[in-house]
């Protein structure tokens, strides 16, 4: 096993996106040393069903959407719009590559605060901490972590503006039609294995 290398001496040019990804994993897996999994707690209002993402991914996913999303009054939380439970649904929805690749990207940002100088993974940052990143790796010169930052924000937006639950707060009076949507057999078998039947 090879002894991991401070982030300072690493040649960060030129650094592939999967070394790029296993590096952040691995600095976090060091800095722990114990358990990873972390229960979603606060972030997600009590514990979610989930069939992509893992615990800890849902934990970072909500940290970094309560982080971009509106906070003014009259807007719901991350937990009322139900961002991490929705995402979910669509990588499980989604090719295995996509869905590998999101996890990897969301792994990635909870550890690298440990390359900018905080001592704690994302999700256990300050909200101003966390805005404060997120908008300096959006301005990186390294293109995987603009890709990375610019991404999973413009996910999180999608999800949470996607929800009636903000409509009224960004004046949408939702559908022309007004018609309830009909599931595809695809989200209704999710939401049956969400509300715990047939695996």
């Amino acid at each position: 096993m090879h002894a991991l290398r401070s982030p300072a001496s690493l040649d960060w040019h030129g650094l592939g996106r999967r070394r790029f990804l296993r590096l952040l994993t691995t600095i976090g897996a060091t800095a722990v040393a114990g358990s990873l999994v972390t229960a979603c707690g606060n972030a997600t209002s009590g514990p979610l069903r989930l069939l992509v993402l893992s615990p800890s991914q849902a934990t970072t996913l909500a940290a970094l959407a309560q982080a971009v999303v509106p906070s003014q009054p009259g807007f719901p939380n991350v937990a009322q719009a139900q961002v991490v439970q929705r995402l979910d649904e669509e990588l499980w929805l989604s090719d295995s590559s996509i869905q590998d690749d999101l996890r990897a990207a969301l792994g990635a940002l909870e550890w690298m605060p440990l390359a900018y100088g905080h001592f704690t993974r994302f999700s256990r940052l300050a909200t101003f901490e966390q805005q404060a990143l997120i908008q300096r790796w959006m301005e990186s010169r390294f293109d995987l972590v603009r890709a990375i930052a610019t991404n999973l924000k413009l996910v999180a937006h999608f999800m949470y503006f996607g929800h009636p639950s903000t409509w009224g707060a960004i004046g949408y009076d939702g559908p022309f039609q007004k018609l309830q949507p009909i599931l595809s057999e695809q989200r209704k078998a999710y939401a049956q294995r969400i509300a715990g039947g047939a695996q």
